[in-house]
């Protein structure tokens, strides 16, 4: 995020949020912006990696997971959601006139976009570890892992010339407020000073001792202060390169770039875990805010990712990875938390009746949803990657911290735990039989069957000889599915193994087949047809099975990652889903194994797939943060 105090990117940060905000919490999980065809609801907006107002202050923009959102703050409604071929924006810089928006991307791509409009102007292929602006708006420096600044022309995208010397990748970048100089701090330690006109080297800083995080000049340009991850911020003479002043933060963690108020009075630097503010007139460290000030902060409190003063210098924001908070700087209080963002989504699951949707995700609570207004339910405590309704859709299933836990799904209370020798592996591995009478857990090599009201162990199923991954009932309850996961080393990291699918009869433990996927190391997900005849199981591959002859009927192959999660229609048997770590979900034709269509819309890998009872919907979770509810009717249309 490249900073400059000239054009106020970082002192209008949040003043309009403070000014028309109610002061209680806010932030809406679901939208309907920027859908992709066939979507009909987004629940999540991703995480957030940066946060800027634009210079007038009416526009808000979060760079997140799955791209830029656009807030009217006036109302702190959304406007607009800026999605850049299906990748994630890292950091975000408004121009010093508002008028653009520069963006960079997970795919080494630079964006500028139209702030009015909303299009994108066009992008450029570069490293975006960090950008900032020429106090006139002409020139965009942007900077990475190739160890080069470059400098691009804004208005066309024109590239104008190339700063070699670093040793290592360039971590920031600052014009200084005159225009006439660039500072790039960078990994190999160093803070450059380059001259903007001709490109030529002036003077290099030494004194770090580790990669320099964040570069940033005083509103005077006397004064460069820097961040590096020798935990120390100092204050250099920027004619003659002398180090002013050098002070230990103590920080321990990742740093993000520095910011000053509007005044230049005050300096603030950053970790994961805390903001410090500085006296720009002594040098001297005033106070820290630490994450954890406000208890009903409940987010991955841990991972601060932005910072930014409101322009009258009486309020800091900070952007974390699920929510952004305010603090008022004079008193020190917390103000609010802005809520509505969300961190890689593990697992979906609906209620028998449709109307509700279980989200389980990575550092968040689960939540639950009104399918159809897209409306909050309710929050249950605990983390967990892996949930599932209980057949009656009256109990929720979770696991956390290897325990199976229910919950009633009105409230979110705890019914009740599993404990003792029930432990489950994190990748949750469980099912209820169709009647809800059963409970499957996989553990190590075995499977354990237990009575789901009272927890009693009716029987345990040997046979894996590699730790066991899926679970899966038929319909009728009369059959059960267990997939493995192989633990053997690869001879080479592009030579698979194989794994193996068992069968068995749960009401009498009998072992009835053995289905064994070459050239495969997981078998990721299990799924019956409605009529029990299939069984699909998934890895670098989606394969159908006869249940009965045990035969191996399709191999359907297309996906370039691994096959996460698949999804039988629930009353279309010839309709299957698949949703991969490449970001898309397919659709299938069973008997023909033929590839119908590819959905697209998540910017990372789709770990949960399922299908509403009525068939409907279709919701796919994602790595990105969010979950995508599909009409299946409307992807039949052109």
């Amino acid at each position: 995020m490249g900073i400059s105090v000239y054009f106020m990117r970082y002192a209008i940060l949040f003043f309009i949020a403070v000014t028309f905000l109610p002061l209680q919490s806010s932030g809406q999980y679901a939208t309907t912006l920027g859908l992709p065809k066939g979507a009909k609801l987004r629940i999540g907006k991703g995480s957030i990696r940066d946060i800027a107002y634009s210079p007038d202050g009416t526009k808000f923009a979060v760079a997140s997971s799955i791209g830029i959102w656009l807030y009217d703050t006036k109302t702190y409604q959304e406007i607009s959601l800026l999605i850049g071929d299906m990748s994630s924006g890292n950091n975000i810089l408004f121009s010093p006139d508002g008028q653009a928006l520069a963006s960079g991307w997970d795919d080494a791509t630079l964006r500028i976009w139209d702030t009015n409009t909303g299009e994108q102007r066009y992008a450029i292929k570069a490293y975006t570890d960090d950008m900032s602006f020429s106090p006139d708006g002409q020139i965009l420096a942007s900077c990475g892992h190739d160890r080069k600044i470059h400098l691009w022309q804004v208005k066309t995208g024109k590239h104008i010339r190339t700063f070699i010397g670093h040793a290592r990748s360039v971590c920031s970048v600052s014009f200084s407020p005159d225009g006439q100089t660039l500072a790039s701090g960078s990994h190999d330690n160093t803070i450059r000073l380059w001259q903007v006109k001709t490109g030529e080297h002036i003077r290099t800083f030494t004194g770090h001792e580790k990669s320099v995080r964040s570069i940033l000049f005083s509103a005077d340009g006397q004064t460069l202060v820097s961040c590096g991850e020798d935990e120390t911020v100092r204050f250099w003479n920027t004619k003659t390169g002398q180090q002013i002043s050098n002070t230990n933060v103590g920080y321990t963690g990742f740093f993000y770039p520095l910011v000053f108020s509007l005044d230049g009075q005050t300096l603030a630097s950053s970790d994961r875990n805390t903001i410090a503010l500085w006296d720009t007139n002594t040098n001297e460290r005033i106070h820290n805010f630490p994450v954890d000030t406000d208890p009903t902060f409940t987010e991955y409190t841990s991972n601060l990712r932005s910072v930014s003063f409101s322009p009258d210098g009486q309020t800091i924001a900070g952007g974390y990875a699920h929510a952004i908070r305010l603090w008022n700087i004079k008193t020190r209080r917390h103000i609010r938390t802005i809520r509505g963002y969300t961190d890689s989504v593990y697992s979906v699951s609906f209620s028998s009746d449709g109307q509700k949707l279980a989200v389980g995700s990575h550092g968040l609570p689960i939540r639950l949803w009104n399918t159809k207004t897209g409306e909050y339910i309710c929050t249950i405590k605990g983390s967990s990657r892996h949930v599932s309704f209980t057949p009656d859709g009256q109990t929720l299933a979770g696991v956390i911290y290897m325990h199976l836990h229910l919950w009633e799904t009105t409230r979110g209370e705890l019914l009740r735990s599993f404990t003792g020798n029930t432990a489950i592996y994190s990748f949750g591995c469980f099912a209820f039989s169709p009647n809800g009478q059963t409970i499957a857990n996989g553990s190590s090599e075995t499977i354990h069957l237990r009575n789901a009201t009272t927890g009693e162990h009716i029987r345990s199923l040997t046979g894996h000889t590699d730790s066991v991954r899926s679970i899966a009932f038929s319909p009728d309850g009369n059959l059960l599915a267990s997939g493995g996961q192989n633990t053997i080393p690869r001879v080479a990291d592009d030579e698979l193994g194989e794994t193996t699918v068992h069968l068995w009869d749960p009401h009498t433990g009998e072992h009835l087949h053995l289905l064994t996927a070459q050239k495969s190391d997981v078998i990721f997900d299990l799924s019956f047809s409605p009529d029990g005849q299939t069984l699909a199981s998934s890895d670098i591959a989606v394969r159908l099975w006869n249940t009965k002859t045990a035969e191996l009927l399709h191999t359907l192959t297309g996906h370039t990652g691994w096959v996460k999660s698949i999804s039988f229609h629930p009353t279309n048997g010839q309709l299957l889903a698949s949703g991969s770590g490449d970001s898309t979900i397919r659709l299938w034709h069973v008997n023909t194994g033929t590839h119908l269509k590819t959905l697209t819309g998540h910017t990372r890998g789709i770990e949960s797939i399922s299908f509403s009872p009525d068939g409907q919907v279709l919701a796919t979770a994602s790595l990105d943060g969010t979950v995508l509810l599909w009409d299946i009717a409307s992807l039949d249309k052109p």
